[in-house]
């Protein structure tokens, strides 16, 4: 049976793997193709020389970029949230429970 501090740190540990794997597909994102259309497209707007059809990529790629960098930050909160609960076990507010 594991206790609920080794379940915690088993799920940190998820939480860890999938935050940086979250922050390499923003990395990707953003040194691909996809991340260089992008700034362009910002340049172009920046100067009002974009069009229609360019804009509605542009609206596209930032939504995709917000969406990989708000994977990232939930990841990142959810590793510190389980690091203040093994944190917290120290201070006696939760139990070390058997897990069945």
């Amino acid at each position: 049976m594991a206790t609920l501090i080794d379940e915690i740190k088993k799920d940190k540990d998820i939480a860890l793997k999938e935050h940086e794997e979250a922050k390499d597909k923003l990395k990707e994102f953003e040194d691909g193709e996809d991340g260089q259309w992008l700034e362009e497209l910002k340049e172009k707007e920046r100067k009002n020389d974009i069009s229609e059809r360019e804009e509605k990529r542009l609206v596209k790629l930032e939504k995709e970029e917000e969406r990989l960098k708000k994977n990232v930050d939930d990841w990142k909160n959810q590793t510190i949230n389980l690091q203040n609960k093994l944190a917290n076990f120290g201070k006696g507010e939760e139990g070390n429970e058997q897990i069945a």
